[in-house]
């Protein structure tokens, strides 16, 4: 499930504007370092980040996913309700049919929702998010998110 969800979020950051002074957005989840239920985070090479303001990936890629790391980021312009207790976030960019909608089930959890246009027609997919704290990822990927997101970079006592 996990490609299309990156192609999808990939995609949006290379058709984003530049963004201007940019507003604290409210979502449902708590800022942080999200990581796929499949991919616990002591292992994870992907990482889903929200800051306060923006939505975005830092990640390896490659068979061995040894390339990298990668990192892909959007403003959220808005956010508003979508159906079935989800919210949608919208992007600094206008047009297209791909969607990014999210649903918290606990404190640390969330249903990652993604559609969007295919060869095989319009598909949705949905990927289980849990939160990862900085200090339970392995080295590559604290190494990752130093360089690429490090408001994330703390040490818990």
């Amino acid at each position: 499930m996990r490609g299309p969800g990156l192609l999808l979020v990939v995609g949006i950051g290379v058709m984003a504007s530049p963004a201007m002074a940019q507003k604290e957005i409210s979502l449902p989840i708590p800022q942080g370092l999200w990581t796929a239920a499949i991919d616990p985070c002591h292992s994870t090479t992907h990482l889903n980040v929200y800051d306060g303001k923006r939505w975005g990936s830092v990640y390896y890629y490659g068979d061995k996913n040894d390339q990298g790391p990668e990192a892909a980021f959007d403003d959220i312009v808005e956010t508003r309700p979508a159906a079935h207790d989800f919210t949608e976030m919208r992007f600094g960019f206008s047009g297209g049919a791909s969607y990014i909608h999210i649903k918290p089930f606990r404190r640390d959890g969330m249903i990652y929702r993604t559609g969007g246009p295919t060869a095989a027609g319009f598909v949705v997919k949905n990927e289980t998010l849990y939160l990862c704290d900085y200090s339970k990822l392995s080295k590559k990927m604290q190494k990752a998110v130093k360089s690429h997101a490090p408001a994330f970079v703390t040490a818990k006592k």
